[in-house]
């Protein structure tokens, strides 16, 4: 308890420590001397040679995607699929391929993706964003995965949480609730939700190029 970064968590609020990352946090409590934000993950051979399995039927280049967030903990991190249906469809018309990734929903099942959702674990998520050039997401597990895996990435945050708890400083973190949050509600929020629906999606677009021609 004393590590953790939410100080008090009740059914409709959770209430977090924003003055420093979380692992920062961590390295606080147990008295570490590091300034590193760096997630680890070490792959077994079978979870390598599934992954190049797979990979035999990808395009050598391409962005990875994770339109879904943690719905069950908190409904105000999402990203309406809508907009991220946008986000692919200018991608693709630009022949940039998207392969999503993620666990598998109805909700959100994009158009105009290779869809691996839900034929992954998530550990062999990581890996095929280790192959991506970019992912695409909210703030998340496979964010860390992707931090892990050194993959770059664009990542929607809205005013749930306080990018500084989680964000990677070689990613591009875009704040779209900074008006209003962090809010810590796990309730619905009609802030939340009006920022995130009132957003405009090219802007996220633009950064994915941004990071897909800086790295050429």
């Amino acid at each position: 308890p004393n590590v953790n970064y939410c100080k008090r968590d009740t059914p409709t609020q959770a209430t977090h420590r924003y003055d420093k990352h979380m692992i920062h946090q961590y390295y606080e409590h147990y008295g570490i001397q590091s300034n590193k934000l760096k997630c680890e993950l070490y792959f077994t051979k079978e979870e390598i040679e599934d992954v190049n399995n797979i990979m035999l039927s990808l395009p050598e280049e391409f962005v990875t995607i994770e339109p879904q967030s943690n719905d069950e903990y908190c409904v105000n991190k999402k990203y309406p699929t809508e907009k991220w249906q946008l986000v692919v469809n200018d991608l693709v018309e630009k022949g940039i391929n998207v392969v999503q990734v993620g666990r598998k929903t109805e909700e959100h099942n994009l158009k105009n993706v290779i869809d691996l959702s839900g034929q992954t674990s998530f550990r062999e998520a990581g890996l095929v964003i280790k192959k991506s050039n970019v992912f695409i997401s909210t703030d998340g597990g496979l964010m860390h995965a992707a931090n892990a895996v050194s993959t770059p990435a664009v990542i929607v945050y809205t005013g749930f949480i306080h990018p500084r708890l989680t964000c990677y400083p070689e990613n591009t973190n875009m704040w779209i609730g900074s008006d209003h949050g962090p809010c810590g509600m796990k309730t619905f929020c009609q802030k939340c939700f009006d920022g995130a629906n009132s957003h405009d999606h090219s802007e996220v677009t633009k950064e994915v190029l941004k990071l897909l021609e800086k790295i050429g």
